[in-house]
């Protein structure tokens, strides 16, 4: 063992090894390449994260997940790179215990949370009896509806944070008590049979719970290919991280650069498929939808009055329908969109009956921080300037920014698939939706 404190090897010629390893030349090309698509996507994330496309994969989650993928694909390429005799053995340990669980816990947290939005709308829809006939699960879903900030992306962050931190922790002990051989100076032997035992173990727990979870979000509507992205991962896994647990545990020093090769492509394949593709795909969204607007800016005034007028008359038709208004909730539902669909039917009946109750209950239902059925659009710089600007007076009118966003980024953008249905025939038939199909 090298008995120097550095926390790479003395004797490490970097130039050499580019030289004359051909691995090592090709994986700093690919990590640079890497690193450039990985930052142009981060960029076009933060300015479109607000995107359906985005927000429907919880919006933090993917993101935390997408840099745990980074930081261990560059990591293990940080490892051909050098060469894996040459790789500190601290950074093994920082794979195992911070990237490795930030790169996968998000996917049952996030699963978890489908689930759970999923219960909580269908649970709105059930009569009183069908309520009794479940008591813990119906417990669970009043503790969720009482305390709604912990059902948010937000929460469900700070809860994927302090699991990272137990791993941390763990990673920690390893790293600074002497017979781990963790600390700086040890070189090329920090994975062993059981470091791989631990990744098979963290990995046969993730996917077990994804695996329960895509029973429940397969039922979930899949306009957004959020159930093929579950089933790409947990095929990907099988592929890549199956083998790469194996083969460390049976011979954990011999074949460390087909296991580490395998790591660098799950990492990759898996950015791609949960991080790059809903980017891209929400990119494209924003802007046909640009290309849409520019289109509608050309023609006539009067024509876009009336283009608005007729779409907003559908949309009261549709809400003044009865028959019609459950079909398009129970397709909410699905789309974990019920609560936007409720506010605008609410926000419709204010405008007819405008009562200082009534305003309150808005605002107490679904535009106060934390509240039951908090609408999700647009931060909270627009509530609380709504809410902030009400006269003492209701006004029929107070609501209407709120309203038309509402209408515009989550409700027309759903009801452009309804209509695709089958069970939306009756539907059109009775509200002439073939001028709704006309908007969208």
């Amino acid at each position: 063992m090298n008995e120097t404190k550095s926390f790479f090897p003395d004797d490490l010629n970097l130039k050499l090894e580019l030289m004359e390893d051909p691995f090592s030349l090709l994986f700093l090309f690919l990590w640079i390449s890497w690193t450039l698509y990985v930052l142009i996507t981060f960029f076009f994330y933060f300015k479109i994260q607000r995107s359906i496309y985005i927000i429907s994969r919880s919006t933090y989650l993917i993101f935390f997940s997408a840099v745990g993928q980074y930081l261990m694909m560059s990591l293990y390429s940080l490892k051909m790179i050098i060469g894996p005799e040459n790789f500190p053995n601290l950074l093994d340990v920082a794979i195992l215990w911070f990237a490795m669980p930030l790169h996968f816990l998000p996917y049952p947290l996030r699963s978890i949370r489908y689930i759970l939005l999923y219960q909580l709308s269908r649970y709105e829809g059930l009569s009183k009896n069908k309520k009794n006939q479940n008591q813990l699960k119906i417990k669970i879903l009043n503790f969720f509806r009482n305390h709604p900030k912990l059902k948010t992306d937000s929460s469900f962050c700070i809860f994927l944070w302090m699991l990272i931190a137990l791993f941390f922790g763990f990673g920690l002990y390893r790293t600074l008590i002497p017979k781990f051989h963790n600390l700086p100076g040890n070189y090329g032997t920090g994975t062993t049979w059981i470091y791989y035992s631990c990744a098979i173990g963290m990995f046969l727990l993730v996917s077990a719970i994804l695996y329960i979870a895509l029973y429940y979000i397969r039922r979930i509507r899949n306009d957004y290919l959020i159930t093929c992205e579950f089933v790409s991962i947990a095929v990907i896994w099988f592929i890549f991280i199956v083998p790469y647990s194996i083969i460390g545990i049976i011979n954990s020093h011999d074949y460390q650069i087909p296991i580490t090769i395998l790591g660098v492509v799950e990492c990759i394949i898996s950015f791609l498929v949960s991080f790059g593709v809903p980017i891209q795909q929400a990119y494209m969204e924003k802007r046909s939808n640009n290309i849409e607007n520019s289109h509608n800016n050309s023609n006539s005034i009067m024509n876009k009055k009336r283009n608005e007028k007729k779409l907003f008359l559908d949309i009261e038709k549709l809400l003044n329908d009865e028959k019609a208004s459950a079909l398009v909730y129970d397709f909410m539902v699905d789309n974990l969109c019920s609560e936007s669909f409720l506010f605008v039917k609410l926000v419709s009946e204010y405008r007819n009956n405008t009562t200082l109750e009534l305003r309150n209950l808005i605002i107490e239902k679904f535009l106060k921080k934390g509240s039951k059925y908090e609408i999700n659009i647009g931060g909270q710089k627009q509530k609380r300037f709504i809410m902030k600007n009400l006269s003492d007076e209701p006004n029929s009118n107070d609501f209407d920014s709120l309203y038309e966003s509402v209408i515009a980024s989550l409700i027309i953008p759903r009801l452009s698939l309804f209509v695709n249905e089958n069970r939306a025939k009756e539907y059109l038939l009775h509200l002439s939706m073939n001028n709704i199909q006309d908007e969208v």
